[in-house]
């Protein structure tokens, strides 16, 4: 009788399947869902287009915050301008490449939570299939990073990884695993504050927090040492400290962003509300695992995912903007939906004759895939008011071919579509990356101004040949610029505006300086 009972407790798989299948499975699905979802010619948008930007910038020897403007911590343009440095190295598409390892990490995340979901369920391959199949749910998940180098992917998956590492005791490594997160974006310090207090839980707390803490100052100060050596670390201090203040003003409207999510979700992930609802009941029942018997043994990594989920959900809901925020957003969601359809399959397990169990777990797995629909969909794709639905990136690389035979190497002021620099070999130095409220907080501190037309200020003091702008962007009407009709390729439009010495020579000139941009004396060198 007890070994009956035994048996019936087993994963449904294990009856009837190799230990090693259901892994095989997963990856096998992983794998052949994001694959689906790479496009070579999906054009340049959203924060990814800042990032491809900042890593060809970088592989090219630029160092952040002192080069270019960067109101996030830089890990990932980093990680990505290594990319870039290499694809070079061999003669590969450093494009090609950037995207690939993008997607790559979004599929890496789909494992890492599989992985995690077994370890907390004791093994049980439907539970940990259930637990990460949401994952693969929000499409939106791999199209964004199929763009390109997304902020915060990494931050997600360190915090999925620091999870897994507690859960199987390894604490150095999750404080290592743990330190990329805040290093990929500020508000990944959840992640951190989750080791330490399930380190708080361990048999030998002080030396489970020792370890972990030990982790995260070694990964924190070689990303301090490295920008003091460079010269940068007044400048990331402010601008990834002090410049994340303007986020709030940039984000604008109520204290809670409630309707900008439901704005986002309607946008990103129209067609998985249902999965959306199962996460929201997922939200409310994960609390109870702490308390649960069943997860006794798993209390450490669950808290460790409870500051961290319900940290990223209670940050978002007060300062939620984009692209990357809903990203990261719907991995929360993900999670939250996958303990709901593990809550119910154990509420269910016990109702379920063993003679079923097989049947049973069958419908279950092709339930949840139709829930879910992975692979086999219609796409979500990324947008931008630059480059709307169906423009592809050779039209933005025409464009871009257009301008330089305008503009040739002439200096130019690109506020927003950095692809252009990507797709075309510009040798011209750029001041600023885009022009959002956190660079005007930054360029209003650093010049003492209170003027609110910041923009025109920039602009007089800059003084570029040219100046390539989303057409979204409001610009004062006495700048002495005219407009440059280059066409709209595809319906890709930015707004190009060429100096006009005439009416320039009307204005007060001023001296040139440089902004958060290259250095002179490395533009001399080189």
């Amino acid at each position: 009788m007890g070994a009956a009972s035994s048996v019936s407790r087993r994963s449904a798989f294990d009856l009837f399947a190799k230990p090693w299948t259901i892994p095989l499975l997963t990856t096998a699905l992983v794998v052949g869902h994001f694959a689906g979802m790479y496009d070579a010619n999906q054009s340049l948008v959203t924060d990814t287009r800042y990032y491809t930007h900042f890593a060809f910038e970088i592989a090219d020897g630029a160092v952040p915050h002192r080069d270019f403007f960067g109101n996030k911590t830089q890990f990932m343009a980093m990680f990505a301008g290594m990319q870039v440095a290499v694809a070079n190295l061999l003669g590969l598409d450093a494009l090609a490449v950037l995207r690939l390892v993008s997607l790559g990490l979004a599929a890496l995340g789909a494992i890492l939570l599989f992985a995690l979901q077994r370890e907390l369920q004791g093994g049980d391959a439907v539970a940990a299939w259930l637990g990460f199949l949401p994952y693969l749910g929000f499409a939106y998940i791999g199209t964004l990073a199929a763009t390109g180098p997304v902020p915060k992917l990494l931050m997600a998956l360190a915090a999925t990884a620091a999870a897994l590492l507690v859960a199987r005791g390894h604490w150095f490594a999750a404080g290592l695993a743990s330190a990329i997160a805040p290093i990929d974006w500020q508000i990944g310090l959840f992640a951190c504050f989750g080791v330490f207090a399930a380190a708080a839980l361990d048999e030998r707390p002080r030396r489970a927090f020792a370890r972990s803490a030990l982790a995260v100052l070694l990964v924190a100060g070689a990303f301090v040492l490295y920008f003091a050596l460079s010269g940068a670390l007044e400048m990331m201090l402010a601008q990834a400290v002090g410049a994340s203040f303007a986020r709030g003003a940039e984000a604008g409207g109520p204290l809670f962003k409630f309707a900008g999510i439901a704005t986002r979700l309607s946008m990103n992930a129209s067609g998985e509300f249902v999965l959306i609802a199962v996460g929201l009941i997922g939200l409310v029942v994960f609390p109870f695992w702490l308390r649960s018997p069943r997860y006794a043994t798993q209390r450490k990594p669950i808290v460790v995912l409870v500051i961290y989920h319900y940290g990223v959900l209670a940050f978002s809901s007060i300062d939620f903007q984009g692209s990357g925020d809903t990203m990261l957003l719907l991995h929360s969601f993900a999670f939250f939906a996958g303990v709901s359809l593990v809550s119910l399959w154990f509420a269910l397990l016990p109702r379920i004759p063993e003679v079923r169990l097989g049947h049973a777990t069958v419908a279950v797995v092709i339930l949840s895939l139709l829930l879910v629909r992975p692979v086999v969909r219609d796409l979500p794709r990324v947008e931008a008011p630059d480059a709307p639905l169906g423009v592809t990136l050779e039209d933005q690389r025409t464009l871009a071919r257009r301008l330089h035979a305008r503009a040739g190497d002439r200096p130019m002021l690109v506020l927003g579509p950095t692809e252009l620099l990507v797709l075309e070999d510009f040798d011209h130095e750029t001041i600023f990356h885009f022009w959002n409220d956190a660079t005007r907080f930054e360029y209003a501190r650093t010049r003492g101004l209170e003027d609110e037309d910041l923009l025109a200020a920039l602009v007089d003091e800059v003084r570029p040949d040219f100046i390539v702008a989303s057409r979204y962007l409001s610009f004062p009407p006495d700048i002495p610029y005219r407009g440059v009709d280059l066409g709209s390729p595809g319906g890709y439009a930015v707004r190009v505006f060429e100096r006009d010495e005439a009416k320039a020579s009307r204005l007060k000139a001023g001296p040139r300086s440089v902004l958060p941009g290259r250095h002179p004396e490395r533009d001399d060198d080189a």
